[in-house]
């Protein structure tokens, strides 16, 4: 489960744990997309240092005016921790919110057969591959290189998942260890 991806080694994420235990101790942990979002920006604090600070509710609102729907809760939730993570070598596995609009016309624009209609683009991978999260529903993530002309991929049922998934790839692809 996630307890072995997110380890409680900072203050702030023992906090969280100790919380949830608190608020529900025999059950599993609650993942609310609040949770979720902490445990997301609690992992690249602590693995990358820095992250942006929160986006602010009305640039949020704005961008959801251009997309014409609201952002699904768990980015939601991470936007309003922090604006955007990226990699030190460039990579963008969350933009600056301010990016999502144009960065989805654009992902819709290539997207095969108009199957990228139903995705919100909010980050990529490799500088080439789209990281996309469905607009409603399960909060599917998939990612997609359009060089290679292939099918969406699933990156995950989740943000959650993705992200967990996502730097397993990243930190392999820097022969590192993983966690």
């Amino acid at each position: 489960g996630y307890a072995a991806f997110f380890q409680p080694t900072t203050v702030h994420s023992f906090r969280l744990y100790l919380y949830s235990r608190f608020q529900n101790p025999r059950k599993e942990i609650v993942m609310t997309p609040d949770f979720k979002a902490k445990l997301i920006l609690d992992y690249y604090r602590r693995i990358y240092g820095l992250v942006r600070p929160p986006a602010s509710e009305q640039i949020i609102l704005a961008v959801e005016d251009k997309l014409g729907c609201r952002l699904p809760p768990t980015l939601r939730a991470l936007y309003n921790l922090c604006d955007g993570i990226q990699y030190p070598e460039g990579d963008m596995p969350l933009f600056w919110v301010q990016m999502i609009p144009e960065q989805t016309v654009e992902f819709r624009g290539v997207a095969p057969d108009g199957k990228g209609e139903k995705y919100i683009c909010f980050g990529w991978e490799e500088g080439k591959r789209y990281l996309a999260i469905e607009i409603e529903g399960a909060e599917g993530v998939i990612y997609w290189d359009p060089t290679l002309r292939v099918d969406f991929e699933s990156l995950g049922p989740d943000l959650l998942s993705a992200y967990k998934n996502l730097e397993k790839s990243h930190r392999q692809g820097l022969k590192e260890e993983v966690f």
